[in-house]
């Protein structure tokens, strides 16, 4: 810690976050820092047990889904790309530009994070550790660097945890102010880290089920989904919730799911049998969708791709519960 200033930055927290211009809504942003990533690569963190940075995954040949833009990469310097990078708040407006599974012509500049989930770190444990910089916003931009209680209070917070809409004038600066960054040292260890976020029970499930078994012990607690809805900003298709038995599988989607959708789902067992379903400009619609499994199964894999990424993967074993049939697909 930074001369022992974690309580005093803790204490400066609480003040933001009471402020009244936070609202009730937005209160409880202050007290963490925020890293979010595609689901794959949620798994490996937390398989791995640490963050990278950026160049330590490029220069260690690691396997990482890159939802950035490219030309907002091509823009940061290269020194940057050394630091994890997290932010001081949610919906910022680099995720709102990637989030969700999207028809190509809707990318920003090929930005793409399919399944997002948050990490959230306590940011007094975070911002007092020595080495962890500060940012007044993005590095891919004009942007001021400190460190520390002085350099915490002097950030314009109000600009920082803006969440409506904008004026032209103030656009520009507003938008940078809501990309300033907590920069940590590379690797960051998960000692700090209070919670796992996903925005659907369905991809609570997803991100479990790419979890080795002990990792899953250790953090299943801290996996929670976004029922307040401050997190994410749920445009564009996601999948709420699936339901599993033995011959049903039945699908509930976000209500912005606006198709046509290449989709993809196959069950498979330990004994080798298969069963895949494939449709090309496939609309889902009505909702939910249920599709009949040709042979029951009493424990599957299952696996539901749409556009070619990942929308859902879970396990299921035989249990007193049966899903009701709706709208059957096969």
């Amino acid at each position: 810690m930074i001369h022992g200033q974690r309580s005093e930055i803790e204490r400066y927290l609480k003040k933001l976050g009471n402020a009244p211009s936070l609202g009730k809504a937005r209160s409880w942003w202050p007290f963490f820092v925020y890293h979010f990533t595609e689901v794959h690569n949620a798994a490996s963190i937390l398989n791995q047990g640490f963050l990278r940075s950026r160049n330590a995954l490029t220069t260690q040949r690691q396997t990482f889904r890159d939802s950035a833009s490219q030309e907002v990469i091509s823009r940061t310097e290269h020194s940057e790309k050394d630091w994890v990078r997290l932010y001081f708040r949610p919906r910022t407006p680099t995720q709102f530009r990637n989030e969700g599974i999207r028809q190509p012509d809707s990318l920003y500049e090929g930005a793409h994070c399919p399944m997002p989930v948050f990490f959230l770190f306590d940011a007094s444990g975070i911002i007092g550790k020595e080495g962890t910089i500060m940012t007044d916003g993005s590095v891919a931009r004009q942007h001021k660097k400190g460190y520390g209680l002085t350099f915490l209070k002097s950030l314009d917070f109000a600009r920082i945890f803006h969440d409506s809409p904008l004026e032209p004038e103030e656009k520009s600066e507003i938008v940078n102010a809501r990309h300033a960054e907590v920069l940590a040292e590379d690797p960051l260890d998960l000692s700090n880290l209070k919670y796992i976020v996903c925005r659907s029970m369905a991809e609570r499930e997803t991100l479990n089920s790419l979890l080795s078994e002990n990792v899953l012990d250790r953090w299943r607690p801290q996996v929670v989904i976004d029922r307040r809805g401050d997190l994410f900003f749920k445009r564009h298709f996601f999948i709420i919730e699936v339901s599993l038995s033995r011959s049903l599988i039945t699908i509930r989607v976000s209500p912005d799911n606006t198709g046509p959708f290449d989709l993809q789902i196959v069950v498979k067992d330990e004994y080798g049998y298969t069963q895949v379903f494939e449709r090309t400009r496939f609309q889902f619609e009505p909702n939910p969708y249920s599709l009949r499994i040709s042979e029951p199964r009493n424990a599957y894999l299952i696996s539901i791709h749409v556009n070619g990424f990942l929308a859902y993967r879970s396990f299921f074993q035989e249990s007193p519960y049966q899903a009701k049939p709706h709208n059957l697909l096969f």
